[in-house]
């Protein structure tokens, strides 16, 4: 049985048509090589086997865990290696121990310059490609995707990545590579293709070089070898099985996910500007007790809108598209990769909710009970799922050009927070001027901000998927 199969698959990019009717399916075990020129659609093959990219046509079955290497792996994040393949290891199921060896294990064996702690934004192409391998050999895939992955690598890294391929198909899974010489594929691979003019064309069975393999384990009923490795090398990167497996298939909880996003916000720092301009906006209206409080509910509560909104712009477009896809391929869908968006500035924003409640309640003494107290907060909340939901749409998932983000995002912002004609954040924003927030309102507002986070989710989903 296959572990993925394309059927008649297709691919457009506007009027070009990068892949015409291939067909392809690989096993267990095999390596499988792929030869092209430049431009000749072999990343969009790849992208398409590893379930990055929805073919514009034919079918595509199989859902393996899957390890993806793009052609160029970016390395723009401030955390270190270390830290983000622990992140993306907890996604895939493993825990942080078990994630954090196998991390050290891998950079040890490519020798990746600096050691583990090294920011990857300081990585040359070279050592981020080493970051790259080891990612997507972490979780041990099932299928193992690889485009051109020895460029820009030293030579004993080439050395190793010769070695690591094999030793991953000889333990039962499925490797796909590409590269330009056709010596390199040949070499490697037990079946050869090239792509030229988008079909897909069967070379000459390839002869299998290189040095003996040592296979340790027990065969599954299909003829897999379970978790079990290597070769020349003993077990130098820990290739047993991953405890929980594939977050996309085994459905792993979202907390890794979200621990991952709010760790990547904050080491882009792009949460700053809002969150210090959020905090003054509370010492102007909070910092003594002159005044009502009330207003100041109203204001806060729109900022916090405004807020939400801006984290959820800059915590989608961190990630530039090709790490995105990475990313992707250890969360198992765009949707949850955006539900974990989604939930991660939901959590800022309740931390900046119960600080807005407390401020006042700390300068003013007013006294709320704690039923006030918890509807002020609830409907901070609630218009900061406005805030996300309006966001969503102006993200660079959609929209691609920052200034148009921009516009768009103070529009639909003016919008949410002004329109009388439209039962967004409005009346709930007047109802807390005036200081007579009613239970109905607050969860008919609670029910319709949910409402629209879920359809601009979907949305948004539906039209990064159909356009990657």
């Amino acid at each position: 049985m296959a572990v993925r199969e394309l059927s008649g698959v297709t691919k457009h990019h506007g009027a070009r048509s990068v892949l015409r009717g291939v067909d392809l399916a690989v096993q267990d075990g095999e390596s499988v090589g792929i030869l092209g020129s430049n431009g000749s659609g072999k990343s969009t093959l790849l992208r398409i086997l590893a379930g990055v990219s929805r073919p514009s046509g034919g079918t595509v079955t199989g859902r393996p865990r899957t390890g993806y290497v793009p052609d160029r792996f970016p390395a723009r994040q401030r955390m270190s290696a270390r830290a983000y393949l622990r992140h993306l290891g907890r996604i895939g199921g493993l825990s942080t121990a078990e994630a954090s060896a196998r991390a050290d294990r891998w950079l040890e064996r490519f020798a990746l310059a600096g050691g583990p702690g090294t920011p990857l934004r300081e990585l040359s192409k070279g050592n981020a490609q080493k970051v790259g391998l080891a990612q997507a050999l972490l979780c041990e895939p099932e299928l193992l995707v690889l485009d051109e992955p020895w460029s820009g690598l030293d030579p004993d890294a080439h050395t190793v990545l010769t070695e690591v391929i094999r030793e991953v198909s000889a333990a039962g899974a499925v490797v796909v590579f590409t590269d330009h010489r056709p010596e390199v594929v040949h070499a490697l691979a037990t079946r050869s293709h090239r792509l030229a003019d988008g079909r897909l064309e069967l070379l000459d069975p390839a002869r299998r070089a290189g040095s003996p393999i040592t296979t340790v384990g027990a065969r599954t009923g299909g003829g897999r070898v379970r978790a079990g490795i290597l070769a020349a090398r003993g077990d130098p990167a820990g290739l047993r099985g991953a405890r929980g497996g594939f977050a996309g298939a085994g459905g792993q909880p979202m907390i890794p996910l979200v621990r991952y996003q709010l760790a990547v916000l904050g080491h882009s720092q792009r949460y700053l500007p809002p969150v210090l301009l959020y905090v003054g906006l509370l010492a102007i209206f909070y910092s003594n007790n002159d005044g009502p409080a009330l207003p100041g509910f109203a204001v806060t509560a729109a900022g916090l809108l405004i807020l939400a909104g801006w984290l959820t712009i800059a915590l989608v477009d961190v990630e530039d598209a090709v790490q995105r896809t990475v990313t992707q391929t250890h969360v198992g869908s765009t949707t949850r990769m955006l539900l974990g968006t989604v939930l991660a500035v939901l959590l800022c924003s309740v931390g900046l909710a119960l600080l807005t409640v407390a401020w006042a309640e700390i300068s003013y003494g007013l006294g709320y009970s704690p039923s006030d107290l918890g509807v002020r907060l609830l409907a901070h909340v609630v218009c900061a799922s406005f805030g996300i939901a309006v966001a969503l749409p102006c993200s660079g998932l959609v929209v691609r050009r920052i200034g148009y983000t921009v516009i768009a995002a103070a529009a639909l912002f003016a919008i949410a927070l002004l329109a009388k004609w439209v039962p967004l954040a409005f009346p709930l924003l007047q109802a807390l001027s005036s200081g007579a927030v009613s239970a109905a309102l607050l969860i008919r507002s609670a029910l319709v901000a949910a409402g629209i986070l879920i359809a601009s989710t979907l949305l948004v989903t539906t039209w990064y998927v159909r356009r990657s």
